[in-house]
């Protein structure tokens, strides 16, 4: 969708510590589209969707249009995975075998850590979810406190997370040395409130002597 049609998966591994993702495509990923990915594999997440798993026929899984990993074995039964229905479509069909959530939220936050070159023509990219890339944030935030924690605030927004939202502008600060960014990034969240309060979850909004922040935070 985003790098486009000549891209493959070459590998995966998922494991507790986080996991990879092998493909093929000629150069590595730009900021950009490493932050495209991103919003589209959260989006995918948040949007919440219980996920269809059946077993079927190898040969009624192709003619359905999954596509076969080059080189892999398969059985006469397969294990359709699909998720992200929307109208009727699936934003993701495929084979595996492996375990998996129910729904798509429970896979939490999303982020890519690394990306490398493996063999010609193949990249990897190596990616964090939920409390693992809180582990690694909160590890990592003093070395790279601005760009962790402004990345981190966008997300929480982005999925209208604001407990969360709050937790890392709190932390603003003290990293940063500054009030600066939380200034700028507590009014952000008060005008996206403002803009939308039909639509959103105001738990944990708070109004005090007369000026408006999250969980209290002033």
């Amino acid at each position: 969708e985003i790098l486009g049609a000549h891209v493959n998966q070459a590998g995966s591994k998922v494991s507790p510590k986080g996991l990879r993702f092998d493909y093929t495509h000629p150069q590595s990923l730009g900021r950009e589209v490493v932050a495209q990915i991103e919003e589209c594999v959260t989006s995918e997440i948040f949007n919440a969707t219980d996920l269809d798993i059946h077993i079927s026929s190898l040969d009624e899984a192709k003619a359905s249009g999954v596509t076969a990993l080059f080189g892999e074995k398969y059985g006469e039964e397969v294990r359709v995975l699909s998720m992200g229905k929307e109208n009727g479509n699936y934003f993701s069909t495929e084979l595996c075998g492996g375990t998996h959530v129910k729904n798509t939220r429970e896979i939490g936050k999303f982020k890519i850590i690394t990306q490398s070159s493996i063999a010609a023509g193949v990249r990897r990219v190596e990616a964090l979810r939920d409390k693992q890339l809180d582990e690694y944030l909160t590890k990592n935030i003093h070395s790279s406190g601005h760009k962790i924690l402004e990345w981190r605030v966008r997300q929480s927004i982005q999925i209208a997370d604001w407990k969360d939202a709050q937790i890392w502008i709190e932390k603003m600060p003290q990293v940063l040395k500054n009030k600066q960014a939380w200034k700028y990034w507590n009014q952000r969240l008060i005008e996206i409130i403002d803009g939308d309060s039909k639509n959103l979850d105001l738990s944990g909004y708070k109004k005090l002597s007369g000026e408006r922040s999250f969980y209290g935070f002033l």
